[in-house]
């Protein structure tokens, strides 16, 4: 299980953006088969869980999956989106014996009467901890499950349009990888998005009627007082009937220069710092270059 430091790492890296996200390796999701009227399961992994790869530089070795492990259930639990729409089940899964960080790695949705829908990953956890608040934080009160560790958010006030489900990862050193699974008109789990993004906010940024999703794809590296590599903001569309997440750089430019006083592109960049040089403003966003020398001209005098 993730313990508590470990949990408060995460929280201060994100909160004060101090160390560039890195990516690892996550199951590659395959295409659901169509579902037939027994229900079957509809695997979505192709590749074995990065828990189970061999790690050379790890201490321990590392915990092996295989088709004999015995899996016991975190948490289950059923939702009903609205009374025409089936009800949905939800099973979270831990190997047994497993000892590493992690609350569960295999999640089990199957809407009644539909095949069900299986997703692996290495390291995923309770999603909001109230001791370290951040971006998840404000949206567990707009949950519509009671769950820890499964995160449902409206998409849309649109009575037609069915909610988000959220699913964060584990990540000591970046912004963690974020699944997000929508549900179908037929009540069938799709795999929407499966990236490295810490979870800012769900919003109607552009008034279509559909939230967007904001987050951080990296974490900043510091590089002096007040000031880090740049760190964009990003800004997902999804569209409706559900359709896979899509960047928009456009809403991400917007939101970013909400934000920052500046823009240096939707990704993130060693060469560009984000400077709050005066409390009260919005943080610059310079060069490396300009960065040096209005920090030069700034200092004072010997």
């Amino acid at each position: 299980m993730v313990s508590r430091t470990s949990r408060l790492t995460i929280s201060i890296f994100i909160g004060f953006s101090l160390f560039c996200g890195c990516k690892h390796s996550e199951n590659k999701p395959e295409s659901k088969p169509t579902p037939v009227t027994t229900p079957q399961t509809a695997r979505a992994e192709s590749t074995p869980t990065p828990a189970a790869l061999p790690n050379p530089d790890a201490e321990a070795t590392p915990f092996l999956i295989t088709d004999s492990t015995k899996w016991k259930t975190v948490e289950e639990f059923d939702y009903q989106w609205k009374a025409d729409f089936p009800v949905t089940h939800f099973k979270l899964e831990i190997p047994d014996g497993y000892n590493d960080p992690g609350d569960f790695l295999r999640i089990h949705i199957q809407a009644k009467g539909r095949a069900e829908f299986v997703l692996n990953n290495d390291a995923w956890i309770e999603y909001s901890d109230q001791k370290f608040p951040d971006g998840y934080t404000k949206l567990k009160e707009q949950s519509l499950v009671q769950s820890k560790y499964v995160l449902i958010l409206p998409h849309s006030p649109k009575p037609d349009v069915p909610p988000l489900i959220f699913l964060r990862t584990w990540d000591p050193t970046g912004p963690g990888r974020l699944h997000i699974i929508g549900l179908q008109r037929s009540g069938d789990p799709l795999l929407l998005f499966n990236d490295e993004l810490a979870l800012v906010d769900i919003s109607d940024i552009d008034g279509d009627g559909t939230s967007e999703i904001v987050g951080y794809p990296c974490l900043s590296e510091g590089i002096g007082k007040n000031a880090g590599t740049y760190q964009p903001y990003q800004v997902y569309k999804i569209e409706s009937p559900i359709q896979k997440a899509v960047l928009s750089v456009p809403l991400t430019e917007q939101y970013t220069k909400q934000k920052y006083d500046g823009w240096a592109g939707p990704k993130c960049r060693d060469d560009f710092v984000i400077w709050r040089k005066e409390e009260n403003k919005k943080p610059l966003v310079v060069s490396q270059q300009e960065f040096e020398k209005m920090k030069k001209s700034s200092s004072p005098a010997p």
